[in-house]
């Protein structure tokens, strides 16, 4: 009896990690996908990094790191271990979600940043434009004899 609740509670266990580690490796990739949309292929390792940083806090769970207890055979014991995996279940999705939010600010700094170069960039190439036109009228001047 007493192996059939342990071998019931490991499965339930295994089955709860690789279900979290699977969501997080889903969301991970989605987050890394949209984030080499908006930063090109020159800072797509960045997405790689960040989403490597989501896997890893979901295998350092508590749920995957936590031992069985065997000497627990009491239908109240089990209970009180199923409600402890699952809260650590909760606390492995609340670091993914942490996580995935670290990432979202990152995506949200870079483009903000992006949307600043691009601003700084147009006006320099704007004041260029404007130097070029003065030289270009100068040159008309000197060539058109009037």
């Amino acid at each position: 009896m007493r192996q059939k609740v342990e071998e019931a509670k490991w499965k339930a266990e295994f089955k709860a990690q690789r279900r979290a580690e699977a969501e997080a490796k889903v969301h991970a990739e989605e987050v890394g996908w949209a984030q080499s949309l908006v930063s090109g292929p020159s800072k797509g390792k960045q997405t790689k990094v960040a989403a490597s940083r989501v896997v890893e806090v979901v295998e350092q769970s508590p749920v995957a790191d936590k031992e069985q207890d065997k000497d627990d055979d009491d239908d109240d014991e089990e209970a009180e271990e199923a409600e402890e995996a699952e809260e650590a279940e909760e606390a492995e999705e609340c670091d993914a979600l942490g996580a995935l939010t670290e990432v979202l600010v990152v995506v949200e700094m870079q483009m903000q940043d992006m949307a600043t170069d691009r601003r700084h960039v147009a006006a320099e190439s704007h004041a260029q434009t404007e130097w070029m036109l003065g030289i270009l009228e100068e040159i008309w001047g000197c060539l058109d004899p009037v």
